[in-house]
């Protein structure tokens, strides 16, 4: 795939004309997982898996149109190795104990070690209580890593870069309604350090650096409900306030509210599926002002049925083509970036 962005209007570093800026991601990625059980009745199940990711290319390009200038050209590759593990117990009075741990060797952000823990309390039939607590991390991504342009306003690469690393902790209620609805409430607390922000060198280029400690506090809603014939709906209501955990102030580009609505339909006699699907984002924080709100659908149909062992769908994204804008970074003039209009994706996956 191709991934082609000019910018509506470009971005405007202090570089001359237009800069065509092109990311070539290819990958590959394998996983294999065996599940096996322990004990005369089964209470102890484990799993164990490895995890294999190629991204062949990572290739960035950059260049002035007219008269031609090439301004970057980095051609790079990487891999990710994982091996996980994880056992779930089933304890006396109506306790489970579920732990997991994974190891990842990168390319790009070196060894990381996730763990995870979760503690059920089945208190009746109907309500469940959950304590978990994570780690997981995530690798800087090849335009923080390598993405390098001279001049006034330009960019440095930091190829030293480190991953950011998350802890979480959450509090799960979850309540059976009848015999096909289910609601949750979620409490959160999310601790992140090494968190990848762009900043300015001492020879005025921009940089990513791994600078900042932010922390969310948050809570979250979600309704489910099953209907004959399969069909199915979720709503979700989530608040959320993240701050700086040096300053206190309050993240940019981090939202206080997000909703969704998805709608499964079976049709055709369960041959296909039609998803529908509504986001909304409230107004974020930018570096001059606010970036809006917005509201987005989008629609798949798809099936597991037409091809033994592929699942294949069609999916239109912002079916409206509403418009709406990102915030920008500090290297950039305005103060939101327009995003995607409506787009459209064709997708098969084998599994063998």
């Amino acid at each position: 795939s191709v991934v082609v962005v000019t910018g509506d209007p470009p971005p405007d570093r202090g570089q001359p004309a237009i800069q065509p800026y092109r990311e070539v991601p290819h990958r590959i990625r394998l996983n294999c997982k065996s599940i096996r059980r322990t004990g005369s009745t089964s209470k102890n199940k484990m799993v164990f898996g490895v995890d294999y990711t190629r991204d062949a290319q990572r290739d960035q390009y950059n260049y002035n149109v007219d008269p031609y200038s090439l301004l970057l050209n980095d051609q790079r590759s990487s891999n990710r190795e994982g091996v996980y593990a994880e056992d779930e117990l089933q304890l006396p009075a109506n306790f489970s104990l579920n732990a997991g741990l994974r190891y990842d060797q990168e390319t790009v952000s070196g060894r990381n070690v996730s763990p995870r823990l979760a503690l059920e309390y089945k208190a009746s039939p109907r309500d469940t209580f959950k304590l978990v607590y994570g780690q997981a991390y995530r690798a800087p991504n090849a335009y923080e890593l390598y993405y390098a342009v001279p001049g006034a306003g330009g960019q440095m690469a930091n190829p030293s870069l480190k991953a950011e690393h998350i802890t979480t902790n959450e509090f799960i209620y979850e309540r059976q309604i009848g015999k096909s609805g289910r609601a949750t409430l979620s409490l959160f607390h999310y601790d992140i350090r090494d968190l990848i922000s762009e900043t300015t060198a001492p020879s005025g280029l921009y940089i990513f650096e791994n600078v900042n400690r932010a922390n969310a506090n948050g809570a979250e809603l979600t309704y489910e409900q099953r209907f004959a014939g399969d069909a199915r709906i979720r709503a979700s209501y989530s608040w959320q306030i993240a701050r700086d955990s040096n300053s206190g102030a309050v993240l940019q580009n981090s939202p206080r509210n997000l909703a969704k609505l998805n709608l499964v339909l079976p049709v055709f006699e369960n041959i296909a599926r039609i998803g529908t699907e509504i986001q909304c984002v409230s107004s974020r924080l930018a570096e001059q002002g606010h970036a809006a709100g917005y509201c987005l659908g989008n629609v798949t149909v798809g099936s597991s049925r037409l091809i033994t062992h592929a699942d294949v769908s069609f999916s239109v994204y912002n079916v409206a083509n509403a418009r709406y804008a990102d915030p920008a970074g500090p290297g950039f003039t305005q103060d939101v970036i327009a995003q995607q209009s409506r787009e459209f994706l064709v997708k098969l996956v084998y599994g063998f």
